[in-house]
C-alpha cells in the first residue's frame, strides 16, 4: 500500500466531497429563494447561464436531462421561466428543427449580483495554489464528476 494513500486520507476527502456537494446543491436553492424561483428553476438559470457561457446554448431535452426531469416536467418548467422573463426560445441558427433556450439579460443580472462575490472568494482562495495544483484539483475534480456519473446511471 502506497504510505501517501491511506484510508483514512481516503475518507476524510471522501466526507469533505460530500460535504462540498451538499453546501454546493444550498447554493441553487439561496439563488431561488432570494430571486423568488422555484430552486429547480434557479438549478435551471444556472445551467443555462453556465451553457451560455460556453458558448452552447441548451435544447429543452439537454436541460432536462441536467436537471433529471421528464419532457412533462421539463416544458411546465419551461413555461414557467417564460413567463417569468427569465428564459426566451430561439431557433437554433445551425438546425431549424431545433429550439434553444437563452437565458435573459436580466436573469443573467441576477446570477452574477448572487455569485460574483462568490467567484471573487473563489480566486482569492484559488491564487494560493500553483498551476501544477490547480491541474490536480481539476484532474480530481473532473474523475469525481465522473465516478458520480457512472453512479447514478448504474443505479438509475
Amino acid at each position: 500500500m502506497d504510505p501517501h494513500k491511506t484510508p483514512d486520507r481516503q475518507k476524510d476527502v471522501s466526507a469533505k466531497l460530500r460535504r462540498f456537494s451538499s453546501v454546493s446543491g444550498d447554493l441553487s436553492r439561496a439563488f431561488g429563494t432570494r430571486y423568488g424561483m422555484h430552486h429547480t428553476a434557479a438549478r435551471a438559470v444556472m445551467e443555462l447561464m453556465e451553457a451560455a457561457r460556453r458558448g452552447t446554448p441548451l435544447t429543452s431535452g439537454q436541460l432536462g436531462d441536467l436537471l433529471d426531469l421528464t419532457p412533462a416536467s421539463v416544458t411546465a418548467l419551461v413555461d414557467r421561466m417564460l413567463a417569468a422573463g427569465h428564459v426566451r426560445r430561439e431557433p437554433d441558427p445551425t438546425d431549424r428543427r431545433r429550439v434553444l433556450l437563452i437565458v435573459e439579460p436580466a436573469a443573467v443580472q441576477l446570477g452574477h449580483e448572487f455569485f460574483q462575490p462568490l467567484a471573487a472568494d473563489l480566486s482569492v482562495m484559488m491564487s494560493d495554489y500553483d498551476d501544477a495544483q490547480l491541474e490536480l484539483i481539476d484532474r480530481f475534480l473532473r474523475d469525481s464528476t465522473a465516478v458520480v456519473l457512472k453512479h447514478l446511471a448504474r443505479t438509475g
